[in-house]
Parts: C-alpha cells; sequence; structure tokens
C-alpha cells in the first residue's frame, strides 16, 4: 500500500487525533478474540487498553473481490488494510460515525463475508442490472438508526444509506475528505 495514498494519509491523521483522546481508547477485553492492538493487561471490570497497530495489507479485501469477480475500489482497500483496529468512535458534523475496523485475521475473514452479504443483498433486493451503485459499507451510525455509511464502489463517493432500501445519499465526494471531517468521540 503506497503510503503517500490519500486514505491513508487522511486514516493516519485521525488515528493520531483518537490516541490523543483522554484517557486512552478502551474495549472489553476478550481473551477468546485477541488482537495485536491490544496492550497491557485487563483492568478490574475487564477492560484493556488498545491502539491502532500498522499494518499495510492490501489484500485485506481479496476474498470479496473474488466471490464478486470485481474489484474492489481501492480507497477501501487502503481503509480496511492500513490498521489493525477496534472500531474508532468519531464524530461527523452530521452526526456519531462509528469506522469499522479489522481487529485481527480471523476478523478481516469476517469483514469479507458481511461485505459480501451486504452486496448479495443488494442485488437480490434491486436485481444484477439495477439502478443503484454496488456500496461497500465501512462505518455505522446512531445505535438507533438503521443507517450505514458506505463508499459508492465505482464513484468513490460516501454515501449514507439504509441498507436494502433506495434510501441514500451522498455525503462526501470521496473518503480522505470525509475521513478528514471526523473528530474523536
Amino acid at each position: 500500500m503506497r503510503a503517500d495514498h490519500p486514505v491513508v494519509a487522511a486514516l493516519d491523521a485521525l488515528v493520531g487525533r483518537c490516541l490523543q483522546k483522554p484517557g486512552g481508547l478502551l474495549v472489553r477485553h476478550d481473551p477468546a478474540w485477541p488482537s495485536p492492538c491490544e496492550r497491557g493487561q485487563p483492568d478490574g471490570d475487564g477492560y484493556i487498553r488498545w491502539e491502532p497497530v500498522p499494518r499495510d495489507d492490501y489484500s485485506t479485501l481479496a476474498g470479496l473481490e473474488n466471490a464478486l469477480e470485481e474489484p474492489v475500489h481501492e480507497d477501501l482497500k487502503a481503509f480496511y488494510g492500513r490498521y489493525w483496529s477496534h472500531t474508532l468512535a468519531t464524530e461527523a458534523p452530521q452526526g456519531q460515525v462509528d469506522l469499522i475496523g479489522v481487529w485481527n485475521p480471523d476478523d478481516a475473514v469476517r469483514l469479507n463475508e458481511n461485505l459480501l452479504g451486504h452486496v448479495l443483498q443488494q442485488r437480490r433486493f434491486f436485481g444484477l442490472r439495477r439502478r443503484l451503485p454496488m456500496t461497500l459499507f465501512f462505518a455505522t451510525t446512531d445505535a438507533d438508526s438503521e443507517y450505514v455509511l458506505s463508499l459508492d464502489n465505482h464513484s468513490g463517493e460516501v454515501i449514507v444509506e439504509r441498507p436494502g432500501t433506495r434510501d441514500w445519499r451522498v455525503v462526501a465526494p470521496g473518503l480522505p475528505s470525509f475521513l478528514a471531517t471526523l473528530v474523536p468521540r
């Protein structure tokens, strides 16, 4: 992965902002779900400190590309391949954004399966010649919301969509510009 890729630069800057968050990043520790992100030992409440770990693995979505027999947008490959990470809790001007991370190699497999399921659901609802673009999610919104943030696989635009519906709209011209608007939550 190119270090000068615009998504890598935007994501590195966002991770830097997240790491400056007072108290650090915490996640509930699960000994059956280890990650290179974990730092130290769990606290008395079962939480462990973590931080994103650079990995530069451009092949994270290769299984998805093989299953779809279609390339995945380079921006999404850069996004999912840049770090081992848990969810990054952020805010956009429009509201809450939880960026999906890849916690460990098993999580990468699960991510490919979930993205494939998302695309197959789109195809089932709208047909192979649907009028909507193929989208691939990278973030969730408010926990009570049915909406996700996705990348239009052809144009690279960031959209907010309600999966399985035609309810979607463009929120940013691309992933780098969208990531630049996020602040840690």
